[in-house]
């Protein structure tokens, strides 16, 4: 590639970071996802265990090693905070950008549809919303592009050097997420291959030297787990967090064979025209075809497996990046009138319907800030109409492409101004901060838990199970892995002397749950200290003694 390009590909990865980074210093780490992570990189640091990970003082089998390593190195160089939380995400999300356009232009030595397939990448709804979370998607995502991108130039230029880039990312994806990410690139690579009837690139895709790599990458972690864990490592990692989560579902309400496409829908925004223009119009070359096999057949994968997650199809999203670029340049090779149709369809079609999207939630969810939203409204239409006035007149459709990718960047960017209430609501990091306790003052929590407290305050937190029944399903008995006891040993020990005017236990509990916890705690015993939440309706703290 030339020097131009390069700096083309660091510049788009560089203005990711930049605007992926506003306000994330804002965004306190939620339940129940993102503070299992934070928690458990925040619990190695401290032991100075760069190894096992571990959550409430014992090993924690739920994610392999690679986004933990990349949290604990965050917390090394800006401290332990919600900016250190949430910037090794938004790092994989620029290396991303820098090698989708690096892809783009190897693959089709053409640098516009590089830039405009890591643009359109980047601005996806899906990514957006990935890039700021405390996850391990955004990196799998990052190396799972890397195997796309190094495969197909591996099968094309038949060269064991690429196939071995290919087979290193394919390492690091299985560090990041587990054996899946070998499996189902695999998949796709074998199903690409069959169907192209591509033989002789068949048999290099098992070239001896590949595997080695990947060894070399992805083994020795597993191998010191299990040397180190022995079965409680296989049947935790292995069987629980992968068998399990792919035969039992983790959440039933939610396996539907139509749920990924509703995420499609979703997570393409503002750009879904454009890939179903793609789709239609692009030329069915053998990248078209690739990108396509890449997409589908990682929706089919996660559409049969038993558990769905919105994340698991993320990586579905390299290929429609490809296709929207592909149909971007015959757009461009059109007529007058269809690019004028296509910029009205983008403008003023999806980016217009995904601010009022934000908007409308924002409105109901964010009361305090319709200001706000307005301005986000009114700058997405000033951008839109300015963009089309400069294209009718010039005939740039660049140009007005530009002006449609600004009033995303601003949709984002007021976005991300405004979620920190809504993140709060959804974190334990008020709870830590409202009450000041000792650090010998006991603290549960009823019926729902809160590892975001525990990250927060330091403080370590007992969970009291609702009901007398045992707990037999699989998930919940798999998740539960924080201290927990029934409320009954908690009045026990309140009518033992454990606990007295001086030495309490404090117990947060849900609003909905208040009536149903006084059921097990005497009232005389047990006193109000403060609400919390918005408006104070979220959770009650007591005090028992």
């Amino acid at each position: 590639m030339k020097s131009c390009d390069w700096q083309k590909a660091w510049g788009v990865g560089l203005a990711v970071i930049v605007l992926y980074s506003l306000f994330n210093w804002a965004l306190a780490v939620t339940d129940p996802v993102e503070s299992n992570y934070a928690l458990t990189a925040k619990e190695m640091l401290l032991r100075g265990d760069f190894l096992t990970t571990y959550i409430y003082g014992h090993p924690w089998y739920d994610k392999p090693i690679w986004t933990y390593w990349m949290l604990i190195g965050s917390y090394s160089l800006w401290g332990i905070n919600d900016f250190a939380a949430r910037f090794p995400s938004v790092i994989a999300a620029g290396l991303s950008a820098a090698l989708m356009y690096y892809g783009m232009k190897r693959m089709t030595d053409n640098s516009r549809m590089a830039l405009w397939s890591s643009v359109i990448m980047s601005t996806f709804l899906e990514f957006w919303y990935i890039s700021h979370g405390v996850i391990t998607d955004q990196y799998l995502f990052l190396f799972s592009l890397g195997t796309f991108v190094f495969a197909f130039l591996a099968l094309r230029e038949y060269s064991v050097r690429y196939l071995c880039l290919a087979y290193a990312m394919a390492g690091l994806a299985v560090l990041d997420k587990g054996p899946v990410g070998l499996v189902l690139p695999g998949i796709i690579l074998l199903v690409y291959l069959i169907g192209q009837k591509q033989w002789k690139q068949l048999r290099l895709l098992f070239h001896p030297w590949g595997m080695f790599v990947f060894a070399i990458v992805a083994l020795p972690w597993y191998l010191y787990m299990y040397h180190a864990h022995g079965m409680d490592f296989v049947e935790g990692f292995l069987g629980l967090h992968n068998y399990i989560r792919a035969t039992i579902s983790e959440h039933p309400e939610d396996n539907v064979w139509y749920y990924y496409i509703v995420i499609w829908l979703l997570g393409t925004m503002p750009w879904g025209p454009l890939v179903g223009y793609g789709l239609w119009k692009a030329p069915k070359n053998n990248l078209y075809r690739y990108a396509l096999t890449w997409s589908v057949v990682t929706i089919l994968f996660y559409t049969v497996m038993a558990t769905k997650y919105m994340t698991y199809t993320y990586i579905s999203l390299i290929g429609f990046s490809v296709i929207a670029a592909m149909g971007l340049e015959e757009i461009w090779s059109g007529n007058v009138a269809l690019r004028r149709r296509s910029y009205g369809l983008l403008v003023f079609g999806e980016v217009l319907l995904l601010a009022i999207i934000l908007v409308s939630a924002g409105w109901k969810f964010l009361p305090d800030n319709h200001e706000a939203l307005l301005l986000m409204l009114m700058s997405v239409v000033l951008l839109s109409i300015a963009g089309y006035r400069i294209y009718y007149r010039h005939q740039q459709a660049v140009t007005a492409l530009s002006y449609a990718v600004a009033a995303i960047v601003s949709i984002y960017t007021i976005a991300a101004f405004l979620l920190p209430p809504v993140m709060n609501s959804r974190s334990g990091a008020e709870l830590a901060n409202a009450y000041t306790m000792k650090p010998s003052d006991d603290v549960y929590f009823y019926g729902k838990f809160s590892a975001s407290y525990v990250y927060y305050s330091g403080h370590s937190a007992v969970l009291l199970t609702y009901g007398n029944k045992p707990i037999t399903d699989v998930w919940a008995i798999g998740k539960t892995v924080m201290p927990s006891e029934h409320p009954s040993k908690l009045v026990a020990d309140v009518y033992a002397g454990t606990y007295n005017a001086d030495h309490p236990a404090y117990i947060y509990v849900r609003t909905g749950d208040v009536e149903h916890f006084k059921q097990y705690v005497p009232e005389g015993r047990c006193k109000e200290v403060q609400r919390l939440g918005k408006d104070g309706k979220d959770w009650v703290l007591y005090k028992a003694y």
